[in-house]
């Protein structure tokens, strides 16, 4: 997502979003934050569906716009395969396990604005056995105006929190990824495919 992809835009409704719920482990601080994230994610962009999911385990960088490991074919041979990550040149969800999320929250436009409801189409199905299943799950596949958050528990026992955002648009999609930690203040450690500067208007930690 870049610095454009986040201005205003002319459908947002309003805003029907509530507070991350606090869960033992999580730092008040970066839940704030993530909040105020959300409110101004959801009011500037306006999108069809917006997930906002808690992922149970800390998460680095290298979970952006990864699909899952497979097997690929390897020295020319198709018959010849081995392990191997995959980062596809259409953007599909995280393949994080099923038993390792948590939604959030879950808002959908109808025709009288947006609502608050339960995920009834999960971003991941249930009970897959490997992460190569999740090749073809494309973003922009599953809605052509939508918004996906992930954040990390524990931030306060870890000392450290994530926040992962994809978004479907124009029958296309993009993500971006942030990570902050606690050593010395909370504070911005890393950002990957936004601005450091936008991630710190985005994402107050006062």
């Amino acid at each position: 997502m870049t610095q454009d992809s986040i201005q205003p835009s002319d459908g947002a409704l309003g805003s029907p979003i509530a507070s991350i719920s606090m869960r033992e482990g999580d730092e008040p601080l970066f839940l704030a934050a993530l909040d105020s994230l959300v409110a101004r994610l959801f009011e500037d962009i306006g999108p069809d569906e917006f997930v906002v999911t808690r992922v149970n385990k800390w998460f680095d960088h290298k979970w952006l716009a990864f699909s899952g490991s497979g097997r690929v074919g390897f020295d020319g041979w198709i018959a010849e395969v081995a392990l191997g990550e995959h980062f596809q040149n259409q953007l599909t969800f995280p393949p994080f396990l099923a038993t390792q999320t948590e939604v959030e929250l879950y808002v959908v436009r109808n025709l009288n604005g947006f609502l608050n409801t339960q995920l009834k189409r999960p971003l991941l199905a249930m009970g897959r056995d490997h992460s190569s299943r999740n090749l073809q799950n494309r973003v922009s596949q599953r809605s052509q105006s939508g918004l996906y958050l992930w954040f990390s528990s524990f931030s306060e026992a870890n000392g450290r929190g994530a926040v992962m955002v994809y978004r479907s648009h124009n029958g296309g999609a993009d993500c971006w990824y942030a990570s902050f930690a606690a050593d010395g203040g909370w504070h911005l450690d890393r950002s990957k495919n936004i601005s450091r500067e936008v991630v710190k208007e985005l994402f107050s930690l006062g």
